[in-house]
Formats: C-alpha cells, sequence, structure tokens
C-alpha cells in the first residue's frame, strides 16, 4: 500500500522552501535527492537483546501513532505523521542525503483516551493546544512545520497525559499500558537500489513498557495504626495495620503511566521519573492525621514493580522518620514482551 506519494512530498517540501523565513536550500531536504521507500516494522520488544524482531509479530488490537522526523544539523525536526489502527503495511518515501527517526506510542483497545466522533484526544492530540482532534489516517501523512507551529503532528505523544474525558486530563494515568518505542535510520550513504514505491528498507521499532507499578509499605506499626501517602495526581495510598504477626504493612499496589515517556528532542524512553509525596501517620484511635514527611521526592523506574518502604516510625513519630528504597524492584511479568534487566 503507497502511504505517501513523491507528489505529496514535492509539494509540501518546496512550499517551506518558498514560504518559511527562517529556511533555505541548505536546511531544508533536496528535492532533488533520490526518493527512497522505508518499509515500518511495528510489535513489542523481544525477550532477548539478540533476537532480531520479526516482521510476523502479531498485531495487538488498539492505536497506534508514529512520528517520522529528519535531522537538520543537531536536531531532528517533524518530517512526517500518523494514527494507525492496521500497521501490517507502513510505508513511506524518504530523501537519501539525510537521519531519519521513527517513532511510536501504543494504546490498547480497552484503554483509548477519550474520543469525539472518532476524534481522539491526549496522548494522540495533533495540534498544539491539545484539542480532541486526532483521527485514524492509516497513513503517513507529511507534516514539516516546526514543532511549536505544527498544527498537525503527535507531538504529545512524548507525554503521560491522556484524555479521561472531554474537560478531564489525567497527567499520568493509572491502569494503563501505554507502550513506546524509537529508531533511527541513516540514508547519509544509502544504497541507490529501488524498486518503485516498494520498500527497498526496513526499521524496526520496538515497544517498550513506559508504565510501572507503585507501592507503599511501612515497618513496625501497631494494630490500629494508618500511614497515608500522597502523590501528585492520582488518590492517596493507605497502609492500615490489620496483622500483628508481621512487620510490615502494604498498601495496594497500583500501575501508572510514566508522566513524562520519552526525550522528544532524541526520542530516548525514560528510564526513571521523579515523583514527590507527602506522608501522614494517624495511631490508633486517633482522628487527625500527623505529617511525617513533607514534600520529598522519590525515584520510580519504569517496567518494575517499585516498592516504597516507609520505616523508623514510632509513636513519637520525630524527625527520625525515613524512607528506604531497599524493597521489592523487580521486573514487570515478562508475558507481556518486555525485556527483562531493563530500568
Amino acid at each position: 500500500m503507497k502511504i505517501a506519494d513523491t507528489h505529496s512530498l514535492f509539494i509540501a517540501l518546496i512550499w517551506m522552501i518558498l514560504f518559511s523565513s527562517c529556511s533555505d536550500e541548505n536546511n531544508t531536504p533536496d528535492i532533488n535527492g533520490k526518493e527512497i521507500w522505508i518499509g515500518l516494522q511495528i510489535g513489542p520488544s523481544l525477550e532477548y537483546d539478540s533476537q532480531p524482531l520479526s516482521r510476523a509479530t502479531v498485531q495487538e488490537t488498539g492505536i497506534y501513532a508514529v512520528n517520522v522526523f529528519w535531522k537538520k544539523g543537531s536536531t531532528f525536526q517533524p518530517y512526517a505523521t500518523g494514527l494507525f489502527e492496521d500497521i501490517s503495511d507502513i510505508s513511506i518515501g524518504l530523501i537519501e542525503g539525510y537521519i531519519y527517526r521513527f517513532d511510536c506510542t501504543f494504546l490498547k483497545k480497552n484503554e483509548l483516551p477519550y474520543n469525539n466522533n472518532g476524534y481522539f484526544g491526549l496522548p494522540f492530540s495533533i495540534t498544539t493546544d491539545k484539542r480532541v482532534d486526532a483521527a485514524v489516517t492509516n497513513k503517513l501523512v507529511i507534516s514539516i512545520n516546526p514543532l511549536n507551529e505544527n498544527q498537525n503532528f503527535h507531538q504529545h505523544i512524548y507525554k503521560g497525559a491522556m484524555h479521561l474525558e472531554a474537560n478531564e486530563i489525567s497527567e499520568r494515568p493509572t491502569d494503563t499500558h501505554r507502550f513506546y518505542g524509537s529508531a533511527t535510520l541513516d540514508l547519509i550513504n544509502a544504497d541507490p537500489v529501488t524498486e518503485g514505491n516498494r520498500p527497498v528498507k526496513f526499521v524496526s521499532i520496538e515497544l517498550k513498557r513506559a508504565y510501572y507499578t507503585l507501592r507503599f509499605a511501612a515497618e513496625n506499626l501497631s494494630i490500629g495504626d494508618s500511614i497515608k501517602v500522597e502523590t501528585s495526581n492520582a488518590k492517596a495510598f493507605l497502609i492500615e495495620c490489620t496483622d500483628a504477626t508481621t512487620s510490615l504493612s502494604m498498601s495496594e499496589e497500583r500501575l501508572f503511566s510514566l508522566q513524562n515517556v520519552a526525550n522528544i528532542g532524541n526520542g530516548n524512553i525514560n528510564a526513571t521519573e521523579n515523583l514527590p509525596i507527602n506522608v501522614y501517620y494517624r495511631p490508633k484511635n486517633a482522628e487527625e492525621w500527623t505529617s511525617i514527611i513533607s514534600n520529598q521526592s522519590i525515584t520510580i523506574q519504569r517496567n518494575k514493580k517499585n516498592l516504597i518502604k516507609i520505616i523508623n516510625i514510632d509513636k513519637h513519630y520525630d524527625e527520625n522518620t525515613s524512607i528506604s528504597f531497599e524493597g521489592d524492584n523487580t521486573d514487570l511479568d515478562p508475558t507481556e514482551e518486555e525485556h527483562q534487566n531493563i530500568g
């Protein structure tokens, strides 16, 4: 299937050269350069780094947003973009002599953002002001304006923000299995072989988890004591001591998408993110919560079961209260096709 034709590409590039006051022939792809057709393969990351991604990977049902950048000097600039339900045959014609980057994010069918008659909101929004305006194209559309003025580019996929309703956005969605991947292609010294509009080179994008799980624990609480942990953009975690036979009381475990998924400048997925928390203690039969830790930042790891342990809490809950990161910090269940030993 032909996704972006030569005519559309040439028209877009000529428009940029003629009307952009900040561009010149040395800063835009040379429209006289040879066009090479590239096929895109998208799938889950595999268990072993050494195992190549197969094009035969089973496609999971959901929505895929794909961005293509070209490298101008030391920075990547928008080139093409698209929203897909079908990723079985994605291709695009690229001008030789440049480095290109391909970024993709994915959400499962039952975890999609709010949509209005087929137009999706964040993270798929295409306008700078984050409207509910992204429609499935199942093709890559040339879009070369700079990010700060581009009104047809999926530039918000690098954040975790997601429309839950028309006027409700969550910056760090819960129970949302967000995936993201990126790959680059060097066509500076491209092979001149061509087969018309049939892809002669393929780029593989491995989608990795852009989420983690988080829970809290507290040591040596007495029966009836409680700990409350507040985090940004989420309901509070509650730890209650109900069992005198154990020294460690646990909160529920929750799954969160990364608030900052990837670096839009280089396409790299973020391995960690910092999360400020406030911790409160309430002894048995007390009515009021007492603050014991205020606005302390903890570091959360992507693709990990993050267990944060609150230690040294005694009946006086003094300044010796502290936080330990020595608990469970294991990989998430590998059955969802993520690498082991990542993050």
